[in-house]
C-alpha cells in the first residue's frame, strides 16, 4: 500500500477520522456549510462510522421545527382495518410510537444525527441537544412510559458564522469539535454518476473528494488503531494544551481544552505511539483551527521519554543546532504514520505534484467565532417565549432556499423535477418497465423550500431625530425595547430626519428579526438631518403593519407602534413619494397635516397599541397632542436634560 503524507489528506477529513476514533467527538458543527455540502459530507462520514462498527447505522436529518412528540415519541391509535370492517374491535387500541431521537432505543444501533442549519432550530431540538450531547445514559419518562438506554449517537450540524450569533452559547459549547469543510465541486457529470452506480465498493468510492489507494489507506489505519490506546499524556502535551486557551480567568471551562486533548489523543491512536506528546497537541491544534500560540512559549524544546522510549530518542537534531526549537516526539521509527509532518524548518522546494485539497481560506478562521459574533439571541433563549397564540408553520415564511425532504409538505416542484431529470435515463437503463414518456421521481429528489419563520408581534419605532437634542428618550425607549426583547418580537425602526446616504426627503426602513441584531442597533445610533419627512415615516409604519396583518399570510397578531417626535414635519408626503419638491413655494403645513391624515388611518387599524413620545418642544407644544388625538395613542412625556 502506497504511503501517503499528510498533505494529500485535508484537515477536515482527518476531523472526522479523529472523530471515529474518540467518542468524545462525535459532536461535529460544520461552519459555514450549505446542505449540498451536507449532502456531500454524509456518505463518506457515514462510511467511517461504519468501519469495524458493530451495530447498524442509520441516518436522520432533523427538521428545523419538530415538536416534543416528534423527537421523544408518542402514543398513536394503531390501526386494525380487520376488526373494523367486521365489527369485532373491543375498543380503541393504541400502541407507542418512537420519536426521531429514540430509535435506537431498543436495537441499540448508531444513530447519525444531522441538523442541516443550527441556527433555525426550535427550542424542542436545543434541549434535546443539550440533553443527549455526553451523556452516558439517557432517561425518559413520558406519557406513562419510562425507558432507560444508551444513546449511541453522532451529532453533525450545520451553521453559518454570521449566523453563529443567534444559537444558545450552552448549546454551542455542546459541540466539541468544529470543522469548516473544504469547497467542493457542485457538478453532476453523467459519467461520474453511471461510474458511481456501477461502483461496488458502495458509497466511499463513489466520493471523487480522495483517491482510491487513500481511501483504502485510512481504512487500514482506522483498523489498526481501533483497539490501540496510548499510555498517557506527557506532562509538556498537557501544558501546551492549556497555553492554546486562557486559563487565568476564564469562564469559558474547558469543554475545549477536553477537545484539544481527545483530538491529541486520537492522533496518538494513528500514529501508533505509546503516548501522547506535543507533536500530537500542534497538529490537533491545527486540525481544529486554532491560533499558533505565542512564541516565548518554549516548553516543546524537549519532549520527556517514556518507559517504552528508546534512549536514542534523545539525540539533538541538525536544526537545535542553528537555534531552531523542534519538538522531539515518542514515536517509535518502525510505526507508519499518515500524520507524520515534514520539516517546517527546512525549506524545499515544492512538489509540483498537484494535491488532493488545496489549502481554503476557512482554516485562517477561528472554529468558535460565538466568542465574538454579536450576540442575536436573548439572555434565556432556552426558556419557552410567553405566547398567547399557537405556534405558525413554516410553509408561510420567506423563502431562504431548498433543502432535501422526505415528505410532500411545502414542496419545491421546480428544484425537484431538475433533480430528478438528471436521473431519468439511467433509471429507465437500470429498469426497463418504467415508461419513458413520464418523468419517474424518486423520495431522493424531492426538494422543500426552506423558510425563514416569523414572529407573531412586531415593535414599530418612529423616530424623529431631528427633535432628540434636548431630552433623555433613550430611557422612554428602553420599556418598549423590553416588551419586544421578552416577547420575541420583530422589530421595525422608521427613521425620519436621520443623516442617511438615501434621499433626505423619504423616510427609511429598517427591520430585523429581533431587536438583537446589529442593524437595530446601527438605526438608533443615527444622527439628525436636515429634512423631517413626518408624513412619509408614519406612512411606512402604517404599511408596514397592514402588510403584517391584514394580508391573510401574515403571521403578526400583535403591534406595538411607539412615535417619537415634535410633530413639526416640514416635507409633504408627495414631495416624499417623488423624491423631489416641484416648485420652490413655501410648504407651510402641507406636511403636518399629511401627518395627522395619516394618523386618522393608524387610528382604525385593529389591535395596534400606539404611543407617542413627546420630546416638550418650545415651540408648537401643541402638535405631539394633536398627533397623539388623531392616533388615539398614549402620550407619554419624555425628560428633558438638566442644561436644557
Amino acid at each position: 500500500m502506497k504511503e501517503w503524507d499528510e498533505q494529500n489528506i485535508d484537515h477536515f477529513y482527518q476531523g472526522l477520522i479523529c472523530a471515529k476514533l474518540h467518542k468524545g467527538l462525535r459532536s461535529i458543527l460544520l461552519l459555514d456549510a450549505d446542505f449540498e455540502t451536507i449532502d456531500t459530507i454524509i456518505p463518506l462520514f457515514t462510511e467511517i462510522l461504519k468501519i469495524g462498527a458493530q451495530s447498524q447505522l442509520e441516518i436522520v436529518k432533523l427538521p428545523s421545527s419538530p415538536s416534543e412528540d416528534d423527537l421523544w415519541g408518542n402514543i398513536i391509535p394503531k390501526s386494525d382495518s380487520k376488526d373494523r370492517k367486521q365489527g369485532t374491535g373491543n375498543g380503541l387500541s393504541v400502541i407507542w410510537r418512537e420519536g426521531l431521537l429514540t430509535w435506537n432505543r431498543i436495537k441499540n444501533n448508531h444513530l447519525l444525527i444531522v441538523i442541516p442549519d443550527l441556527a433555525r432550530i426550535n427550542l424542542s431540538i436545543s434541549r434535546a441537544c443539550i440533553m443527549l450531547m455526553d451523556t452516558p445514559v439517557t432517561v425518559m419518562q413520558r406519557h406513562g412510559q419510562e425507558h432507560i438506554w444508551k444513546p449511541n449517537i453522532t451529532w453533525l450540524a450545520a451553521c453559518d458564522r454570521d449566523k453563529i450569533g443567534r444559537v444558545s452559547e450552552h448549546l454551542l459549547d455542546r459541540f466539541s469539535l468544529r470543522l469548516s469543510p473544504p469547497p467542493f465541486k457542485k457538478e453532476k457529470n453523467i459519467s461520474k454518476i453511471i461510474q458511481w452506480l456501477d461502483s461496488t465498493e458502495n458509497l466511499f468510492t463513489g466520493s471523487n473528494h480522495l483517491p482510491e489507494d487513500v481511501l483504502y489507506y485510512i481504512k487500514d489505519k482506522l483498523k489498526s488503531a481501533e483497539y490501540h490506546y496510548p499510555v498517557s499524556f506527557s506532562s509538556e502535551a498537557i501544558q501546551r494544551i492549556l497555553k492554546y486557551y486562557f486559563p487565568e480567568g476564564s469562564t469559558l471551562g474547558v469543554r475545549r481544552e477536553l477537545t484539544l486533548a481527545r483530538m491529541s489523543q486520537a492522533l496518538a491512536r494513528l500514529d501508533l505511539s505509546t503516548g501522547i506528546t506535543v507533536k500530537h497537541v500542534i497538529k490537533a491544534a491545527e486540525i481544529i483551527g486554532l491560533p499558533d500560540i505565542p512564541q516565548d512559549f518554549d516548553d516543546s524544546e524537549k519532549e520527556p521519554q517514556t518507559d517504552l522510549e528508546p534512549e536514542k530518542n534523545k539525540e539533538p537534531s541538525r536544526d537545535r543546532e542553528n537555534g531552531v526549537r523542534e519538538p522531539e516526539t515518542a514515536i517509535p521509527e518502525d510505526s507508519a504514520s499518515i500524520f507524520d509532518d515534514p520539516p517546517t524548518y527546512d525549506p524545499e522546494p515544492q512538489n509540483s505534484e498537484p494535491e488532493a485539497f488545496p489549502p481554503h481560506p476557512m482554516l485562517d478562521k477561528s472554529p468558535y467565532p460565538e466568542d465574538t459574533a454579536p450576540v442575536e439571541r436573548e439572555q434565556f433563549s432556552l426558556r419557552l417565549p410567553i405566547r398567547r397564540h399557537t405556534a405558525v408553520s413554516d410553509d408561510r415564511g420567506i423563502i431562504m432556499g431548498i433543502q432535501s425532504t422526505s415528505t410532500l409538505h411545502d414542496i419545491a416542484l421546480v428544484p425537484t423535477i431538475i433533480e430528478a431529470a438528471i436521473f431519468q435515463n439511467i433509471r429507465r437503463k437500470n429498469n426497463e418497465t418504467l415508461p419513458k414518456d413520464r418523468l419517474v421521481i424518486s423520495p431522493a429528489d424531492l426538494r422543500s423550500y426552506l423558510r425563514e419563520s416569523k414572529p407573531d408581534r412586531m415593535l414599530i419605532l418612529v423616530i424623529d431625530f431631528t427633535c432628540l437634542k434636548d431630552c433623555k428618550w433613550q430611557d422612554k425607549l428602553i420599556h418598549h425595547l423590553r416588551w419586544a426583547y421578552v416577547n420575541r418580537a420583530s422589530v421595525c425602526i422608521v427613521q425620519v430626519g436621520a443623516d442617511t446616504d438615501e434621499n433626505e426627503l423619504k423616510a427609511k426602513k429598517v427591520t430585523a428579526k429581533t431587536i438583537l441584531s446589529p442593524a437595530i442597533n446601527n438605526a438608533l445610533e443615527s444622527r439628525p438631518g436636515k429634512a423631517t419627512p413626518l408624513a412619509h415615516g408614519l406612512d411606512l409604519a402604517y404599511h408596514t403593519i397592514q402588510q403584517s396583518r391584514l394580508h391573510g399570510r401574515g403571521h403578526v397578531t400583535q403591534s406595538r407602534l411607539v412615535v417619537i417626535t415634535d410633530g413639526r414635519g416640514n416635507v409633504p408626503l408627495s414631495a416624499s413619494q417623488d423624491g423631489k419638491i416641484e416648485d420652490k413655494r413655501p410648504v407651510n403645513r402641507e406636511g403636518i397635516d399629511d401627518a395627522l391624515e395619516i394618523a386618522h388611518k393608524i387610528f382604525d387599524l385593529k389591535k395596534v397599541l400606539s404611543t407617542i413620545l413627546d420630546p416638550q418642544p418650545r415651540y408648537h407644544a401643541e402638535l405631539p397632542i394633536m398627533l397623539a388625538d388623531a392616533m388615539g395613542a398614549v402620550r407619554e412625556l419624555v425628560d428633558l436634560d438638566e442644561d436644557f
